[in-house]
């Protein structure tokens, strides 16, 4: 069975993330990525991550 995550893009500098705490609680989920201007930063499940490194995500994709 694949594994499911949730990616979130995030507009504002705040909020509580309640769809993606319910989608990890939900899905037993053990990784979910946050896409915001806030620095990157490693909770878990919650790994956050700058707009600038997301082209970094995809070039493995690529070969």
């Amino acid at each position: 069975m694949p594994k499911s995550f949730q990616l979130k893009l995030n507009q504002g500098s705040t909020g509580r993330m309640k769809s993606m705490h319910l989608f990890i609680d939900y899905y037993h989920s053990t990784r979910a990525f946050k896409i915001s201007q806030a620095p990157f930063l490693a909770e878990n499940p919650i790994l956050t991550l700058p707009f600038y490194s997301i082209e970094s995500i995809f070039k493995p994709l690529e070969r």
